[in-house]
């Protein structure tokens, strides 16, 4: 099994549609082990080889996701062709860096396994 390290992109930005703080959803739900979701983006206006990274949480018996940001766009193109292809891709957090003082903005550092 094939092993990436990245940070995900993006996550100083609102969530698009819901206009959701990512920063407050790291700092809330997020820690080392936390599993998250790729999901392709084909229809992307950016990059047609897109891969956000979703949050899954289960709320009131329903599932709830949010949108914490992307990969990188070197780490996009092989990861979008894998998940283009069915082959499970395994995210998870293996590091929440920043929310202090000193440094107020969380970064997430990943790691995937192909």
């Amino acid at each position: 099994m094939d092993e990436i390290r990245t940070k995900l992109r993006g996550v100083t930005h609102k969530e698009p549609k819901t206009g959701i703080n990512r920063q407050k959803l790291i700092e809330r739900y997020v820690e080392p082990g936390t599993r998250l979701v790729p999901k392709r983006e084909p229809k992307n206006r950016h990059d047609p080889n897109a891969v956000g990274v979703w949050l899954e949480r289960k709320r009131f018996l329903r599932k709830k996701r949010y949108h914490l940001g992307y990969l990188s766009r070197s780490v996009a193109k092989d990861v979008g062709a894998l998940l283009a292809n069915g082959h499970e891709v395994t995210v998870v957090v293996s590091e929440v860096t920043g929310g202090t003082k000193e440094k107020p903005t969380c970064g997430v550092n990943l790691v995937i396994w192909l």
